[in-house]
This record gives C-alpha cells, structure tokens and sequence, in this order.
C-alpha cells in the first residue's frame, strides 16, 4: 500500500465514523446529503477516478444512481 492509500483509507475511516455518528433526524440527514454531495463533486472533478479498474462505476456517473444512496445510514 502506498502513501498516497494509507492515507485515503485513513481518511475514509474518519468520514465513515464521522457519519454514523449522525443523529438520525433531519439535522443528520442535511449533513449526510451535504457530505454526500461533496465526495460526488469531488470525484466527478478528478478525472483519475474515472479510470479505476476496481471501480467500473466511476466512468459511468448513471451507474452510481442504482448504488444504495451515501444519504442513508448502513444497517446496524
């Protein structure tokens, strides 16, 4: 694993926790959309994303639609 990944999946555990610590009321669910917009922005602004082979989603923004939204809490 590289630098550059270490650190991402490091930062992905800080985002994930930071979001299931989220109330579950429409205060949560703002900051779960906002948060979710963010990462989509984010990604569809780098272009390297789209190139991922582990990732065939990437290249096809409508593909992401059909995955369960960032929006919604995991099941406990």
């Amino acid at each position: 694993m590289t630098d550059d990944e270490a650190q991402n999946e490091a930062l992905r555990v800080l985002v994930t926790a930071a979001i299931e610590v989220l109330p579950d009321d429409e205060v949560g669910d703002r900051a779960r959309r906002s948060i979710a917009v963010h990462l989509r922005e984010r990604a569809a602004a780098n272009p390297a994303l789209h190139k991922h082979p582990k990732r065939p989603w990437a290249a096809d923004p409508r593909a992401a639609e059909s995955e369960t939204p960032l929006t919604e809490k995991a099941p406990m």
